[in-house]
């Protein structure tokens, strides 16, 4: 069945019962079929004693005190995993199997010179291959190597797993990781029960969660075996070895596989699930918390179907190419996911939608997007939700602010993008102002947008527009624009000022949650009648077509 590599950490081999403990699972494997070779750590406390002895021994001089020499250190300190590797081998002896122990310099697994925290350099491990290929159990001394000047040396702490990898790298083999956990979990399961264990996770996610802390893998052993290629299986030693719950070929069995992203099944869409917002968590890493680098669609759920799903797909789906982002899904994929998410908190109706899909979680906190190596992360926020009915009766407050639409070399305000600074910008002034909204301008001055809305004006029986160059073509928008020429509704998307926006008859908002809202008062200037004629007939209009559309 091939070459195999288990690791043992400290508390697994911590006395020799755990040891017998040991040998079980190793034996279980043999009888598999596999060649075994097993890599361990000292027993538990026992790297600290070491340690201690040399410190004290260092200290023994009195006032002639000097540092320990690292080459000592070494020398003392890597004891602690020979003494493991002969027990373990004289306990396989024990149950019938070949075995010998294989301390680092005699592999050998040559290092740099670096004591205390030495890099591995080359593995020979062409006498352990002939062995394994005798029958023996290989048991080699993690944490060491040799030295070009023939010295032993330690790897630092966490240095077994790195060592493990190493070797299974050189015989071309798997690698089992026993810990005293059955697997690398979402989060802390000591802290947080409802704690779940990932089946499988690429070296670049388990490499971030090594790096932000997790005590499960060694660093320099994940980014080893990330170069190398080598298949992690992180499993607990504590686990009965005559479980029927071992190791399976997909992924799904006792631990975590660490693998390869192209050997993953399959690309999760949906991150995580959490139907209280209590419970919904996104990372830090997240490049769309980082840096806005993501699209957005707000959708609206009338009666169990989503209103203009197409057309909200059309520009999502747009938007997402332009930038080169990689949905991961299509519309029936994110259709399903929205389902799914309704069904789950009971939603059928008056049911506002935040879809929102970032490039995923970086490996480092910077800028580049090939640093996005897990994802995408796809956020579905949904609500009960309707528009404030006393917007609608006094309508809103618009006050023109300093922050405009840009040009579309900037940022085009056609995207639907995370980064929405500039529209934050404009809602702060205008709150400042006083009004309920920004009003801004395009690059040339003419009116284009509020700072979440497209806006309309309507003078003497004409319904204008800005010419959507410079601001979101809202979906909402253009039905309006399409429900006024189907209605014989004279409609004009055109440049127009604040001269003729302050002497318009009515004004109102569009969008997917507000629909047509109402604008009374520009920079303190009333707007004819709040809800005019022209703007009801409209909102009629566009009801008519929701209820069509659901139907």
């Amino acid at each position: 069945m091939g070459r195999l590599v288990l690791k043992f950490g400290g508390t697994s081999v911590a006395d020799i019962e755990r040891i017998r403990n040991v040998a079980r699972h190793v034996a279980r494997e043999v009888a598999a079929g596999h060649e075994v070779a097993v890599v361990v750590s000292a027993m538990s406390g026992t790297t600290d004693q070491l340690v201690g002895w040399v410190n004290l021994a260092a200290a023994s001089g009195g006032a002639n005190r000097v540092s320990a020499d690292m080459k000592e250190h070494d020398a003392v300190v890597a004891s602690g995993e020979q003494v493991t590797a002969g027990l373990l081998a004289i306990v396989l002896q024990s149950m019938g199997l070949k075995a010998r122990s294989w301390a680092g310099w005699q592999v050998p697994m040559l290092t740099s010179d670096s004591h205390g925290a030495a890099r591995i350099l080359d593995v020979d491990c062409s006498a352990m291959i002939a062995a394994m290929a005798d029958g023996q159990v290989a048991v080699m001394a993690g944490f060491q190597g040799i030295s070009s000047q023939g010295r032993v040396t330690t790897l630092g702490r966490g240095g077994s797993d790195t060592s493990a990898v190493a070797l299974a790298a050189a015989l071309g083999a798997k690698c089992d990781i026993y810990t005293d956990v059955d697997g690398v979990y979402t989060t802390d399961p000591r802290i947080e029960p409802k704690a779940r264990k990932i089946d499988r996770i690429c070296y670049e996610e388990m490499l971030e969660l090594a790096s932000q802390g997790a005590k499960v893998l060694q660093t320099r052993s994940v980014e080893l075996s990330m170069v190398y290629k080598v298949p992690l299986q992180v499993r607990s030693s504590f686990e009965s070895p005559e479980s029927d719950n071992q190791n399976r070929a997909d992924g799904t069995g006792p631990g975590t596989l660490v693998c390869d992203e192209e050997d993953m099944v399959e690309q999760q869409v949906v991150s995580g699930i959490a139907y209280s917002r209590d419970e919904a968590k996104v990372s830090v890493y997240d490049s769309g918390f980082m840096l806005g680098d993501g699209m957005w669609e707000g959708m609206r759920l009338y009666n169990g179907k989503w209103a203009f799903f197409d057309e909200h797909m059309d520009r999502f789906f747009a938007s997402c190419k332009a930038v080169s982002l990689d949905v991961g899904t299509d519309r029936a994929g994110i259709l399903e996911a929205l389902t799914k998410t309704a069904q789950a908190n009971s939603m059928t109706t008056d049911v506002h939608c935040r879809l929102m899909l970032t490039r995923g979680t970086k490996v480092k906190p910077f800028q580049h997007p090939s640093l996005s190596r897990s994802g995408p992360t796809l956020v579905i926020i949904m609500e009960h939700s309707k528009p404030v009915s006393e917007l609608q009766s006094r309508g809103i407050r618009l006050a023109t602010v300093p922050q405009v639409r840009g040009l579309p070399m900037s940022q085009d305000a056609k995207f639907n993008s995370h980064s929405k600074l500039n529209c934050v910008i404009a809602c702060l002034q205008a709150e400042q102002a006083g009004a309920d909204e920004g009003l801004m301008l395009d690059p040339h001055g003419f009116v284009n947008t509020t700072n979440a809305c497209n806006f309309f004006i309507v003078r003497k029986g004409e319904v204008w527009t800005s010419t959507g160059d410079y601001c979101m073509n809202g979906v909402t928008r253009q039905k309006v624009i399409d429900l006024c020429r189907s209605n014989d509704i004279p409609v004009f998307a055109k440049n127009f000022s604040l001269y003729e926006a302050y002497g318009a008859d009515e004004a109102f908002l569009t969008g997917t949650f507000g629909a047509q809202t109402p604008v009374a008062e520009i920079d303190g200037k009333k707007i004819g009648t709040s809800g005019g004629p022209v703007t009801q007939r409209i909102r009629g209009l566009y009801k008519q077509l929701i209820d069509q559309t659901v139907m």
